[in-house]
């Protein structure tokens, strides 16, 4: 089995959201912009199909037409394929909240410890930015971990 066949098989799964981190490449500023427990998970299927959703902390509780702004803007959630080749996963997303992603292919590096996966973004600009209006070039990184609730045979019916 090649390396990336072997990473792949590895963050294969259902993976609960832990952390999200921002760092500024520019000044080495670092911020949690989802908040100290944002939730949230990520599945990679055998398939090769990835899905992610990531919620802040701070996310409101109820629908309003005051408080839409706030709700797209404290919600992360993209579809999509993934490929991996070492310890680069590209997820080629087709489906996203944020628009701009649609058709693009977003690159993460990751590290695998136990059962933690954290995901690190190439540096540029940030969907977990408040409305995401800035050139500012940051580096997010995700911490997951994986859920074993959810690794057990399917359930028969």
């Amino acid at each position: 089995m090649a390396s990336g066949q072997a990473a792949t098989v590895d963050i294969v799964g259902t993976w609960r959201l832990i952390s999200v981190t921002r760092r500024e490449v520019q000044t080495g500023r670092v911020t949690q912009p989802m908040g100290d427990k944002p939730t949230g998970y990520i599945v990679y299927t055998p398939a090769g199909r990835i899905f992610a959703m990531l919620f802040a902390e701070t996310r409101p509780k109820s629908l309003s037409d005051e408080n839409r702004v706030e709700l797209q803007r404290t919600a992360i959630a993209y579809s999509g394929t993934y490929t991996v080749d070492g310890t680069t996963a590209t997820h080629h997303v087709d489906m996203a909240t944020t628009p701009e992603w649609v058709g693009s292919d977003q690159v993460r590096h990751f590290e695998l410890a136990h059962d933690r996966l954290t995901i690190i973004s190439a540096p540029g600009p940030s969907a977990v930015d408040p409305l995401n209006v800035t050139d500012i070039q940051v580096l997010v990184t995700i911490v997951w971990e994986r859920d074993e609730r959810f690794s057990a045979p399917p359930h028969t019916f």
